[in-house]
């Protein structure tokens, strides 16, 4: 942000109208930049003054320090919101990648309860005809006859 911009958004500042895609390089301007910041606090110095003297409130006061703290509290809260978006998709990500592993798991998990069903419904044994393996009841592993091997062959 160069110095004609910023003067020109001086007064959206005053009138906390900046919108927020401004406010960091608006302020990060100010704090590099003499001349733009001394423009801005002639235009504290005169709004304030002025709201306070219609207000009734006492105006000995350090306006310079008050603006540059309002400065450094608004670009703290801009970073601050920044880091909560940041860690906020962060954890959507990995809470999304955890249900998807989760989900996996359970699918697995699924797959093997129906395959363990299937073999008790017919009986002690059988060939599982996709991947040529032995699937066999309550983990007990019984060979193959040959007679079965012959059969399952054909």
């Amino acid at each position: 942000m160069d110095c004609k911009e910023t003067c020109s958004l001086i007064h959206l500042y005053m009138d906390n109208q900046l919108e927020a895609e401004q406010l960091e390089p608006f302020i990060k301007h100010i704090h590099g930049c003499k001349r733009c910041a001394e423009e801005l606090e002639m235009h504290y110095i005169i709004l304030e003054g002025t709201r306070r003297l219609e207000g009734g409130e006492q105006i000995g006061v350090d306006y310079q320090k008050e603006l540059f703290g309002r400065l450094r509290r608004q670009l703290n809260r801009i970073h601050l919101h920044r880091r909560i978006r940041i860690q906020a998709v962060v954890f959507s990500l990995a809470v999304s990648f955890f249900g998807i592993i989760l989900g996996y798991f359970e699918q697995e998990d699924h797959t093997r309860k129906v395959m363990e069903a299937q073999v008790i419904e017919r009986g002690d044994q059988y060939f599982y005809h996709q991947t040529k393996e032995y699937l066999f009841q309550a983990g007990a592993y019984t060979p193959p006859s040959l007679k079965e091997i012959i059969y399952y062959g054909e």
